[in-house]
C-alpha cells in the first residue's frame, strides 16, 4: 500500500480500455503494404475464409466447436465462430424473441 507522500509524488493512473475485437482497428495501406491503427476501427471487416474445423475449447469446458480461420482485408488472420452451427443456440434464440414482440404487438396493437 503507498504512503501519502507516495502518492501525492506519482498519483494514481487510470487503467488502459482494452479491446475485445483488437483486429478491427486496424487498416491497409496499399501503397506502403503497412497496416495503421485507427482510433475508432471498424464495426465489420470483409475477409477470405482459410480453414473451417472443430476445435474442443479450454479445459473446463468440452464440446466440438465449429471454428473458421479467416484473413482480414487488412492482412490480419482471426479464428472465429461458426454461428451457423447446430450446436450454437442463438436461432432459436432469435426465434424465440420474435414470437415474444410478435404476442406483445398482437397484445397491445389488438
Amino acid at each position: 500500500m503507498p504512503t501519502i507522500n507516495q502518492m501525492v509524488r506519482k498519483g494514481r493512473k487510470n487503467k488502459k480500455v482494452k479491446s475485445k475485437a483488437p483486429a478491427l482497428q486496424y487498416t491497409l495501406n496499399s501503397y506502403k503494404q503497412r497496416r495503421v491503427r485507427q482510433d475508432r476501427g471498424a464495426p465489420q471487416k470483409r475477409g477470405v475464409c482459410t480453414i473451417v474445423r472443430t476445435m474442443t475449447p479450454k479445459k473446463p469446458n468440452s464440446a466440438l466447436r465449429k471454428i473458421a480461420r479467416v484473413r482480414l482485408t487488412n492482412g490480419i488472420e482471426v479464428t472465429e465462430d461458426v454461428f451457423e452451427s447446430p450446436a450454437n443456440i442463438a436461432f432459436d434464440q432469435a426465434e424465440n424473441r420474435m414470437h415474444t414482440i410478435k404476442a406483445i404487438l398482437v397484445a397491445t396493437l389488438g
